[in-house]
């Protein structure tokens, strides 16, 4: 397999965000990153990760994190982010992984494989195809804040006076359907 169709979204919640993409396989969980922040106009502030199965020597499943931080989480054999391309997880048994951007803020989101294929994408870049919703905004707090944020755009009488302070602090376009897709495009075209 040379390219993966992948869909992103918030793990864990009934939030429409998502985007859907396709990638090349060779790519390292380390590059990926960089995708992920242009998918969500983020700046990549904070420590990520990603968390997953690998397939061993005897066919068997692993639980894996993989990162460019040392991370203390003993449960999970940790994989150098840097050297690992994704089709070695995504292109075997196992057909979705997490991404924990800053854990404290409790940001999971899903990137589930939605096709393998053989072609090649031109210039092994990215190509954006879809998606849904502004991303969260990258120092929000929590995904159960800005799932409140959400819910007070929808329906503003019904939520207290201290969302509408908070929602100062944030520009609306995070709250609605807004994202560039051409502008997204383009970034993806000059990445290295």
């Amino acid at each position: 397999m040379n390219t993966l169709k992948l869909e992103v979204k918030l793990k864990n919640t009934d939030s429409k965000f998502n985007r859907i993409f396709l990638v090349d396989g060779q790519t390292t969980f380390s590059d990926f990153t960089e995708i992920i922040f242009i998918l969500f106009d983020w700046r990549g502030y904070n420590e990520w990760k990603f968390r997953g199965e690998i397939e061993n020597e005897n066919g068997e499943l692993d639980d894996v994190v993989f990162s460019d931080q040392t991370d203390n989480d003993d449960e999970f054999l940790h994989l150098n982010a840097s050297i690992i391309p994704m089709i070695k997880v995504l292109g075997t048994k196992c057909e979705s992984i997490d991404f924990v951007y800053d854990s404290s803020e409790n940001f999971t989101f899903e990137i589930k494989v939605l096709e393998k294929s053989n072609e090649n994408l031109p210039n092994r870049r990215p190509f954006f195809l879809d998606g849904l919703m502004a991303a969260p905004p990258e120092n929000i707090g929590s995904t159960a804040l800005y799932l409140d944020l959400i819910k007070h755009y929808e329906n503003p009488k019904k939520y207290s006076k201290e969302i509408n302070i908070f929602e100062t602090w944030y520009e609306k376009k995070y709250f609605h359907n807004d994202f560039d897709v051409k502008s997204i495009q383009n970034e993806f075209n000059n990445l290295n």
